[in-house]
């Protein structure tokens, strides 16, 4: 009987599974929704069916994930076309768009200049009356947001060096706990190669609320960096003796493995991750005792897969990972986790430590 295809009644991931489940439940391996398989499709692809509760102690199977396209045949003069048509409006919207903005930025401009203008004729006025109705006065400064500007422009100069180096030795020489971090950066850019960061700003006063850097918590500086893509990112600094100095492991999100080779080495020695958590309950095969363990997605901030980890309920663990996660919804912790000995799912890991709390060690 031919394989079936279809669609998670909750989430819409494209699924799959043999003929013969036909009608039998199932779980999506991204949402954990557990459903019943439909017994018939129309159209290459259905729909899930109903949702179903599984009895106490009942193994219910992960369908198969096919992935953002599934296994549907596309026909490549179509999908060519339809790329064409994508790059052609993209295209016609930017040109359009830019259009606009520089009359924006005209009309600004004038905007600005004619405010100005104002501005300085009004202080003038008022200061030469004021000179002629009262005698001189010496006024001390205050200098503290002289120095604050200063080294909020120091940090900004650190910011687009360390984003504009092309070498190792470039970019090094901006980074705190250098003789911690750069074995790490090493390897890490030795996988990746190195290069100038394609980012297109620093984001402006008005847009980030209160300035570039826009809060500060125990030394650390955040700065909003606006990427080449329009993605904004938040890159740490931290105010040292020698300068500001950026935290390059929670800039770049450093793992010891890459997410797709930790899920396909599937190694079973501890391996130091930077994921996004939040809390689950996919419990199944070697994790099935809801009493004796803890769930929690673990997410690759990058390319958003998820997987599942696992972690002795009630431990000093769990009891800070749940903190963490109630307070905001999610949490970015740095964590040691591996997969078991006696793998049953491709889904689900152990959690071994708990590094730090966030992705910036201290």
């Amino acid at each position: 009987m031919e394989s079936l295809q279809f669609s998670c009644s909750r989430c819409n991931r494209p699924l799959g599974c043999e003929g013969e489940r036909a009608g039998q439940p199932g779980r999506c391996p991204t949402c954990g929704e557990i459903f019943l398989a439909p017994t018939t499709i129309v159209g290459g692809r259905g729909e899930g069916g109903e949702f179903y509760t599984p009895a106490p102690g009942e193994v219910i199977p992960d369908f198969e994930d096919q992935g953002a396209f599934g296994t549907l045949r596309v026909d490549e003069e179509a999908k060519e076309k339809r790329r064409t048509h994508e790059r052609r409006t993209k295209i016609g919207r930017a040109r359009k768009k830019s259009r606009w903005r520089r009359r924006f930025e005209r009309l600004a401009l004038w905007l600005v200049l004619i405010a100005a203008v104002a501005l300085v004729a009004g202080y003038v006025m008022s200061t030469w009356k004021s000179r002629e109705a009262e005698p001189a006065v010496v006024v001390e400064l205050d200098d503290d947001g002289a120095v604050e500007m200063a080294r909020m422009e120091e940090a900004r100069d650190v910011v687009t060096a360390f984003l504009d180096a092309e070498t190792f030795d470039d970019k090094i020489q901006w980074i705190r706990d250098v003789e911690r971090v750069e074995p790490l950066m090493r390897e890490y850019y030795g996988r990746r190669g190195i290069g100038k960061e394609p980012y297109r700003r620093l984001m402006d006063p008005a847009e980030a609320g209160m300035g570039w850097s826009f809060f500060d918590m125990t030394g650390l500086q955040f700065v909003l960096v606006e990427m080449e893509n329009y993605t904004v990112r938040v890159l740490v600094m931290e105010f040292t003796d020698e300068g500001p100095r950026v935290d390059w492991e929670s800039w770049v999100i450093y793992g010891e493995n890459e997410w797709a080779d930790f899920r396909r080495e599937q190694p079973r020695e501890p391996v130091l991750m930077r994921p996004i958590v939040m809390a689950s309950d996919y419990y199944n095969f070697g994790y099935a005792d809801p009493e004796k363990w803890a769930c929690y997605r673990l997410t690759d901030p990058e390319q958003g897969d998820g997987i599942y980890g696992y972690v002795e309920k009630g431990s000093e663990i769990d009891r800070t990972l749940d903190e963490l996660v109630a307070a905001k919804g999610s949490a970015w912790p740095v964590l040691k986790v591996k997969w078991p000995e006696e793998r049953r799912s491709g889904q689900q890991v152990e959690i071994v430590e708990l590094l730090s709390e966030r992705w910036v060690m201290d």
